[in-house]
């Protein structure tokens, strides 16, 4: 990467990976594009289908919607 000076000349822009995601974030860790992402908030909400087909299976879906807050270390 590149950032272009006010002089029109080029500097290399220093350029590094995300860190890794926090695991109490609501997506989990998923890198994706927004039209993906709302594909699978979509298919969360219909029960791991979606307009594009089956994405999670009934055994992920339940795992996914299990009630684990009390358990969670960030509390219920």
């Amino acid at each position: 990467m590149h950032a272009r000076m006010p002089d029109g000349s080029l500097s290399p822009d220093e350029f590094g990976l995300p860190p890794p995601p926090n695991p109490m974030l609501g997506g989990g860790g998923l890198y994706s594009t927004a039209p993906d992402y709302l594909a699978f908030l979509d298919a969360l909400l219909g029960g791991g289908a979606s307009a594009r087909g089956r994405i999670l299976k009934p055994e992920s879906m339940a795992f996914v919607t299990d009630n684990t807050s009390a358990t969670s270390p960030a509390g219920p």
